[in-house]
Formats: C-alpha cells, structure tokens, sequence
C-alpha cells in the first residue's frame, strides 16, 4: 500500500511540474560507476548503530544520487556535482559544469564558460577553494577564471549557499569547494585512460584530448592517486559588434544646412565585422597522497598543477558611422529614423574612412596548488593542521596587439531597417589587399598577474557528552594574499599616422598613399593578404562584408623597422609603473561553533550556530604622480612637469569583522527537510580601486584646470545580512522536490566621491573611489524538482529520469546610471532555468541538457546620451552518451551547443543591436578503457 501510494504521489507531481512554464530542475553529473547510499544519514554528527538501508544504483543515477544526499545531508545549504569516476564530469572546464546547479549562470568567453554568478553575484563575491583552502587565480581582480581548470580532475564540487564559521571568508553570493579524490577512497589498483576527438564545426577542426588516471589502495593505509590530462582546441569565433550607440539631436543630411532634411535619434557608432582563430592549449595534473598508519591518524598531501595557454587572433574591418561630425571626414546624403527613435539607414560619402584590423589576444596562465592535512584523533578529540600554498600566474608583458590600417571609398550605406541581428553594411567598392592601406594605429600591451595565497589553519572538534551538544569545532588560521598586477602598453601607439613618424610630416612621397584629403604612410603591397574567409557570420542573412583584406603584422612590424627604428621601437609595450601594483592582505582568523541536535514536536533537529572573528591588514604598493611638486610662476601656472614623474609609494589600512552564523535542520517525517539559516558574510572590494596610485593634472590656476584621481587602499569590504528559508521533500534516492527562498541586504558598495582640496592655496577637483551608504536588498527563489521515473514506467521503460530547477532573483545594484536611473547588478539575470532529461540502463546512458537565462545587464553607460548595455537571453541545448563496450571499455559522444546559438548584446532596447556572436556546436567523440 504505501510503495502504491508513493507511485501516486510521485505521478501526481510529475504531472503539475512537468505541465509548469516555470519548471525548476537541480545539478547534474555523469558517471559509470556504483554507489551505495544510506536511506537515513545525519550529517556532522558520529555513526550510529542504526540500521542502515542500502539502496545501489549505477551509471549516471549514481552521481545524481550521491549529489542529492549530500544536499540532504548537509547542516547548510548546499548543492552539489559528483563523478564517481575521475574524469567523467560530462562538461569541459569547471564552470560549464557549475552551470547546472540551481542559482548559478555562466558567463562565455568566446562561447567556453569563464566565470560564474551566484544569485545574481558574480566575481569577487563568490569564493573558490579547492578542497576547502583558497585557490589562486590568474585574473588581475578577485574574479577566479574556471575555464584554467578542467572538469576531469575533478570529483566533485560542492556549493555552499550558506556559510558556516568554519568557512573561508569573502562569499556573499557562495563558496564553491572544487574537491579532488581521497586515494583510500579507492579500492585496489585503478588505472583509466581515456582518448577524444573533440571537433569544431565552424572552425572544420578535429582537436585532440587525452587523459590518464592511477590510484591505488594498499589494505587501507597508504594509498596514491594521479591524473594528467591534455587537451588542445582551435576554433573559430566570428562576431559583429557596435561600440556605443548615441543620441543624436540633429544630423545635417546632405550637409546643406537645410534643416528640412535633418534626422534625430539614436544613432550607432563603430560597427565592426570581426573572425577570429583560437587556439587553445591545456595541461592539467593532480596528485593525492594519503596515508592512514593508525585508525587516529590521517595525513593527505595533494597537488594541482593546470597550465593553459590562450592564443586568440582576429582580423576585421570596421567604419565610424559618426565621421561626418568631424572636419573633411565625408558626409550622410541618406538618413532613416524607424519608430523607436532609432537611426536604422544611413548612407555616406565624399570620402568615407575603412578600417581593418588585426587583434591578438593571449593569456599563459599556470595555476598551481599543494596542502597538508594532518588529522589526529584523540579522545574526544579531533584535532586537524592544515598547511598550503596556491599560486597562479597570466604571463602577458606586451603580446596583446591592435594593429589599424586605414582606407577610403566613395560611399557606404549602413542598413539596419530589417532589425537583423547582423545590420547590412554595403561598399561602393569591394576592398582587397591591392586597394592601397595607410598605416593609422599599432598598439602593444598586456596584463599580466601573479598571485599568491600562504594558508595555515589550526582546527579541532571536542565531541560532547553533554544533552543536546553533539560537537564544539573551534580553530585558528592565518591566510596571506599577495596579487601584482602588471601593466604594459605602448609609448606611442601612433608613430605612423596621418602621414607623420612619430609626428614629424613625412615628405617623401614615395612612403605616402593620398585619398581626398586623408594621406597615410603607405603600407607595401606585400605586406597585404586577401581573406581565406568565405562564409563569416553564415548563420545571419544579410548583405554585409563576408570577405575582408588582411595583413602580416611580422611584415608590418619588420617595415615600420626599415623606415624608422626608433619610431618603430615605440610600438613595442612597455611596462607602465602607474597602473601596476602589489597588494598584501593578511587575515587572522579564530571561529567557534557549535553542533546541537534535539528532537522538536518528536522530530530530528540539528543547529549549527558560531562566529568568525577576523582582523584583516593591507599593503598596497605601486607607483603615483606627487602633487607638492608643481611649481608655478606668479600668476599660478606650472612651469615644470616633474610633478608628473612617478614615484614609489606604500599605503596600508586594517579593519576587524565578526561574522555570526547559523544553520538549523529539521527533518520533518522520514522524507521532508526545513531549514533556515541567518547570517553575516562579507567580500572585500575591486583590487584596482586599492592600489595607491594618484594622478595629477594642472594646468593653470583655476579649478577647472586642476584635478587629482586617487584610490582608496582604505576601502572596507561589501558587507551583507542574509536569511535562507528552504523546504525539501526527498521521495527516494533519485528523487526531491525543494524550494528556497533567499534575501540578502548588501552595504558598503564603492561609489566615485567628489570634493574639492586646496593645496598649496590653488582648488584641486578630487575624485575617489569610496565606501557609500547605500544597501541593495537581493531577493530570490530557487525551486527544484528530479525523479527517476522507474516508479511510474513500467519496468520496459526503467531507466528514464529527468531533473528541473528555476531560479528568480531580483534587485538593483545600489547604482545609478548617467540618467539617475537604478541599475541591477552586472552579470544578473532575473530569470534562468535547466531542464535535464537522461536515460540510465544496463550499459547505455544519455542526456539532454537545456541551459537558459534571460536578460541581464554587461555594462553602465556613464553619459546621458548613452545606453547601458544587456546581453540578450539565451539558451544552450547539449547532448551526450555512455555505452559500456565491455567492464572495460566505454565509448562517450556529446554536442555542446546543439542547436548552434550565439549570443547577442544590445543597447538600452533589443532594437539597438550592439553585438552578435557565434563559435558552433562542438562535436566530441572518445573511448575509455579501465584496467
């Protein structure tokens, strides 16, 4: 009777949410291997001597079943990702995998996942740790890049929605434990190599990936496990985008100054068409060590090491659209206004300028991460050191590169009246590499970053005899932090322009190229290359540029060399002192909490209640202009510029925080969970507004001619009070429905102060970055539902399973755009769903993966005749398969990105398109042998 009542239930629920617009859907995983799960674990509490019912499942249910008992399990809030097996996370780096959970979007980076957002909190708002201690990352911010670690070396991830004392600081949105394997969680000698076809459609590239694994297991004492995996991607990546668009009150058609032809509206600016190469290359390896000579000790050693190296080269051509404002720079003899206001047409002439461009973009990061625990049981003690060091590093001193080379045509005609994602572009003239270029731009720069991460922690647990007091956990901890950021750019980006070396007039006319009123350095003809391009953007109809001219920039290079070495010579980037820095953070920290349980109303609670005290101290170190070195004549203007010398200077700060939390569990019946959780948390500020630099201006003596831009090493972090209220029904090992809700109240956001200082009895104009006292209220909803369907489908259709979530967050960022408008936070989307259906029988599995997000916002606009800017919603659709040969061997496919979407960007309104972008399904195809 009560399997036949479940049954009911179980269908009775399946039919609402399935039938639900707003359907919500939990984690995913995949793996082939064999579980064992209790049907009634307490989480942070001793084993008892309850009867334990063991439920088996196998293949893909496994991990999904693993992942939901440790959500269930858990004193806090958590969601979690497991693979059984090394390596079989079906996604390809760490944040296409965390996309899955409930509350988490992804943002992309030429199509691959980079960085994430937790209820609408993206980059330094979350923390990221690897098997609980901070991990190093090789952003120049505290954003941490999980494109740098692939999905293989990793077992399982676990994202803790809620904090406990015991938790690193610094996770308003979550902290993401990344966890890698535990050797004596093995058993015997394991040894798995897996080989993959990974191809690239839009780029016609088959790729190559590879990975072995070994763990052993010697009688449960000393075991060893080991991974390295490689992989290598070149793809292609085509995009259109539009920098800004402006409102335009008068636009003078014809340039007659007959008003009667004049159009108003919103207008865009550079508009780009843009391919680019990507090739990709990853080594990533891990080591576990773990030796348990007695039942009271336990020692773990591991290390991570990812090297990824990043080579992203385009070539593109552009135009202004906006050239007619300026002097001799052609004019509209066409205009069309549609009825948002906006200017959809327009046509130009008399001449009209043409870019191509040449843009590289490279990243060698490495990221390395060893630890030492130390676990030692004595009594009713459990005391635990933990030790470790974590770096990582964007070597980048000057390989970014810009490179503009200039043309003119009679005409162009702009054509956006369809509302295309892609606006029509049409020449009077094709261009090819014989048309005749002028040099115009060449910039060389980079951003380069080191950071480093020194963590000692002192823990221990006393287990209670006390009623109701389970568990005191105390501890200690030092974390020290010390991010450079390098900065390197070009003295003179345009030492061959307009005719002029290093701006000197050119008068051998053999060097130049003249059209109308334009002369440029001529670019030699064999330094030009025609397009290999034939099918740019061919997912967008349309009749814009599809082939473009291009040149060798090492040929380009070598001829700036021929004509002028030292203006060539000022081209190459340079380390620039004023926007490099060092900063040091050093927290101590101390935490005690404490693990109750009780019965309420005859039903199982458990209470987590304690505090962190932390006392943070700063150094921030770089280069700044000095101020009280100007000198000036009697009527109060600068006679010298050494104020403008840099210099080294070191400024430090230190704040205290104590940050209380609780979490308390209910478990109602045998199968429904309640929780609430209250807490304080906090995440420290931007790392660019604490640096120490100050820049001067003075120009004369009155305040319009005077201005200092400083930052604020004595920022204080945001600050946030936050309430987690969940009810979670678990029906069986396979199946749950939850739902949240979330409020978090954020303070200290970093707002730009204005005031003015006399100094030296002349009024400075002062901007800095500063702590205001506006909140934002985060509010929000994740509601969760997966089951296997074998209770329902009759026993030819076992196997069958499928898994929602939706999330709903909602607020503004405390900001203001140039309107005075209230804006939300960059990165959040209101709306995002997944719907995951599989099938897991026997020696075969498969999925069907949906990913979706609407809207959210990418960038403030800081003028009033400008727009913020919105990526436009989207959604991923990805598919892939399991097929056990033998015990031995299995076979994977996947498709990434089934349905070959893009992403698109617009400005203010979707009828503004500001960017469109494609990269192409990716096709996989790989075989796995174990032995």
């Amino acid at each position: 009777m009560k399997n036949y009542k479940m049954k009911y239930i179980s269908l009775m629920v399946s039919t609402l949410l399935c039938t639900t617009t707003n359907a919500a859907f939990a984690q995913v995983s995949l793996n082939d291997s064999t579980i064992e799960l209790p049907s009634n674990t307490k989480a942070d509490t001793k084993n008892t001597d309850e009867e334990i019912e063991v439920i088996a499942v196998t293949g893909l249910r496994s991990s999904l079943a693993k992942s939901l008992s440790v959500k269930k399990d858990s004193l806090n809030i958590v969601d979690a990702i497991s693979a059984e097996d090394v390596g079989q996370l079906p996604d390809v780096n760490v944040a296409e995998a965390l996309q899955r959970i409930a509350g988490i979007t992804v943002s992309r980076e030429r199509g691959n996942g980079q960085n994430i957002s937790v209820r609408g909190l993206t980059g330094g708002f979350n923390m990221t740790t690897l098997n609980g201690r901070k991990l190093a990352t090789d952003n120049s911010g505290r954003n941490f890049n999980y494109d740098v670690l692939s999905s293989g070396i990793i077992s399982s991830i676990e994202v803790s929605k809620t904090p406990k004392a015991e938790f690193t600081e610094g996770g308003i949105g979550a902290t993401i434990d990344i966890k890698t394997v535990r050797p004596l969680d093995t058993v015997g000698t394991n040894v798995t190599f897996s080989a993959e076809n990974v191809y690239k459609d839009l780029a016609d590239k088959h790729n190559p990936k590879a990975s072995i694994f070994f763990s052993e297991n010697i009688d449960d004492t000393f075991g060893v496990a080991a991974g390295l995996i490689y992989s290598k991607t070149q793809g292609r990546f085509d995009y259109m985008s539009i920098a800004d668009y402006y409102r335009q009150e008068t636009l003078d058609i014809g340039n007659d100054n007959d008003a009667s032809n004049d159009i108003t509206g919103n207008m865009a600016d550079y508009i780009s068409y843009n391919t680019s190469k990507d090739d990709n290359d990853r080594l990533s390896g891990n080591l576990a060590l773990q030796w348990r000579p007695t039942s009271d000790l336990n020692i773990n050693f591991d290390a991570l090491h990812s090297s990824y190296n990043v080579n992203n080269i385009a070539s593109g051509i552009s135009l202004g659209l906006t050239q007619p404002l300026y002097p001799n720079h052609g004019i509209w003899t066409d205009g069309e206004v549609d009825e948002n206001g906006n200017i959809v047409k327009l046509t130009t002439a008399d001449p009209f300028l043409i870019d191509l461009l040449h843009i590289e973009d490279h990243r060698k990061t490495t990221t390395l991460a060893l630890g030492l625990n130390v676990m030692w049981y004595v009594g009713n003690f459990t005391l635990e050191a933990d030790v470790s060091h974590s770096a990582a590093k964007n070597e980048n001193d000057g390989d970014n590169k810009f490179v503009v080379a200039r043309s003119a045509i009679d005409s162009a005609t702009y054509d956006n009246s369809r509302g295309s994602n892609v606006p029509d572009l049409i020449f009077s003239s094709q261009l090819d590499a014989s048309s005749g270029f002028g040099a115009h731009y060449t910039s060389f720069s980079g951003l380069g970053s080191e950071d480093n991460v020194d963590q000692l922690n002192l823990k221990g647990t006393w287990a209670s005899d006390i009623k109701h007091l389970t568990s005191l956990d105390f501890g200690v901890g030092y974390t020290g932090q010390t991010k450079s950021r390098d900065n390197w750019r070009a003295p003179n980006s345009s030492a061959f322009s307009k005719g002029k070396i290093d701006g000197v007039e050119v008068t051998d006319e053999s060097l130049l190229i003249h059209n109308g009123e334009f002369t440029w350095i001529k670019i030699p003809d064999e330094v030009m290359q025609n397009s290999s391009t034939d099918d740019f953007l061919k997912q967008e109809s349309g009749n814009f540029p599809r082939q473009w001219a291009g040149f060798d920039i090492n040929a380009l290079n070598a001829f700036y060399q021929s004509v002028d070495p030292t203006a060539a010579n000022k081209l190459i980037a340079q380390h620039n002192q004023g926007s490099s820095y060092t900063i040091s953070e050093n927290v101590l920290s101390a935490y005690l909490q404490a693990n109750i349980e009780g019965q309420l109303w005859k039903y199982d609670y458990f209470l987590n209640i304690g505090g962190r005290l932390l006392e943070t101290t700063i150094e921030s170190k770089g280069f700044t202009e000095n101020v009280d070195e100007i000198i000036r004549d009697d009527e109060g203007y600068p006679i010298n510029t050494t104020f403008k010398d840099l210099a080294p200077v070191t400024k430090k700060d230190s704040y205290r925080n104590f940050l209380p939390s609780l979490n308390f569990r209910w478990n109602l019946f045998d199968d429904y969970v309640f929780r609430v959780a209250a807490s304080k948390v906090l995440s420290r500020p931007d790392l660019a507004s604490m640096s120490p630099y100050e820049s001067v201006t003075s120009t004369g003596p009155a305040l319009k001619e005077n201005t200092k831009n400083i930052s604020n090493p004595g920022l204080k972090p945001f600050k946030a009070n936050q309430l987690d209220i969940s009810l979670e029904w678990y029906f069986s090992e396979l199946g749950a429905v939850t739902a949240a809700f979330y409020y978090k109240d954020i303070a200290n956001f970093v707002s730009s102060e204005t005031y003015i200082e006399n100094i030296d009895g002349y009024d400075f104009e002062v901007f800095r970055p500063v702590n205001n006292d506006e909140n934002s209220i985060i509010k929000g909803t994740e509601l969760a539902y997966q089951q296997g369907l074998d209770n329902i489908l009759p026993d030819y259709l076992s196997g069958f399973g499928f898994q929602l979530n939706y999330t709903y967050s909602d607020t503004d960022s405390g900001k203001d755009n140039a309107r005075g408008e209230k804006v939300g936070f960059i990165g959040m989307s209101k709306n995002s769903y997944n719907i995951q259906a599989y099938y897991d029988e026997g020696n075969f599995s498969t999925r069907f993966a949906y990913n979706y997000r609407d809207s959210y916002l990418t960038n403030i606009h800081y003028s009033e005749s400008g727009y913020d800017t919105f990526a436009d919603a989207v959604g991923y659709l990805d598919w892939s398969m399991n097929y056990d040969v033998t015990d031995s061997i299995s076979v994977r496919a996947s498709v990434n990105n089934l349905t070959d979407e893009g992403d698109r960007k617009y400005s203010g309104d979707k009828n503004k398109v500001a960017y469109q972008a494609y990269w192409g399904r990716t096709l996989t195809l790989g075989v796995t042998a174990r032995f």
